[in-house]
């Protein structure tokens, strides 16, 4: 994989994406995707208790709330609040 920038001297890396992903969904039917068809060819293995586990495996989900993390205003930027 190309165009991933060094960000910082830890292992942090950034990718401009030529198409940005759309939506939650779409990004979760990207994962769902890699998950399935392993374009990475992800191998399996036997952990040392004896359980397979098999490639590209789904180890944990995180909460993910917008893909956008700067969304659009609904009021203007220094509007005073009115109240009632």
């Amino acid at each position: 994989m190309a165009d991933f920038v060094q960000k910082t001297v830890n292992k942090t890396a950034v990718r401009d994406l030529s198409v940005p992903i759309a939506n939650v969904t779409a990004f979760n039917n990207l994962v769902q995707s890699v998950i399935d068809d392993n374009p990475f060819g992800c191998v399996g293995y036997t952990t040392s208790g004896g359980e397979y586990i098999e490639p590209g495996f789904h180890a944990r989900n995180l909460s993910l709330k917008s893909v956008n993390p700067f969304p659009a205003r609904t009021t203007p930027v220094n509007t005073p609040a009115t109240h009632s």
